[in-house]
């Protein structure tokens, strides 16, 4: 999928972390763009009440406020690589530190952040993708922890480069034509 708008995206980057978990249920909504890439296990991601399988290599991409369960449903530990953002830097916004969704970041959701709610929001990442992926965000989870003199930089363009693999490892849907 690509369309000219998205030459326009300046993503600021939230959140980093790796989520490692033996069990995991639960519910989530974001006020974010939430990115959870799966290293390892199995889970049940059910997205604006759609179920996905997720598994090794995959990636679920949530556009903001965007309800989502998850349930762990192997007996490998469930290991996530997920990073927040918005897609385009706003001053604003990037003073919010937390990621969970109120009614007051609901009021000020823009439009343009919304861009991504139509998209199918599971990828299954290539296998030579895989390790450019693991490096990418690996060194995006580094600056962002570090917090370095241009750290939002180069998160910045790391998150451009995820969001490639995800569209560029997206397989089309099979439409069924009448006869």
């Amino acid at each position: 999928m690509y369309e000219s708008w998205m030459n326009s995206i300046s993503p600021f980057v939230r959140a980093a972390r790796i989520m490692k978990s033996f069990s995991l249920a639960g519910e989530w909504m974001d006020h974010d763009h939430v990115y959870t890439y799966i290293e390892q296990g199995e889970a049940e991601f059910f997205l604006s009440g759609v179920k996905y399988a997720a598994r090794e290599g995959d990636v679920l991409l949530m556009h903001p406020f965007m309800s989502h369960v998850i349930r762990s449903t192997s007996t490998q530990p469930l290991i996530q690589y997920i990073f927040h953002f918005d897609l385009y830097a706003d001053e604003e916004r990037s003073l919010l530190t937390d990621t969970a969704a109120t009614n007051d970041h609901k009021k000020n959701q823009t439009e343009r952040e919304m861009k991504l709610a139509s998209i199918i929001p599971i990828s299954h990442i290539q296998l030579a993708d895989r390790i450019d992926l693991k490096k990418r965000f690996l060194l995006m989870h580094r600056e962002f922890q570090e917090k370095r003199q241009g750290y939002s930089l180069i998160t910045k363009s790391i998150c451009l480069e995820l969001l490639y693999l995800f569209f560029k490892n997206q397989t089309e849907p099979k439409i069924k034509r009448g006869k």
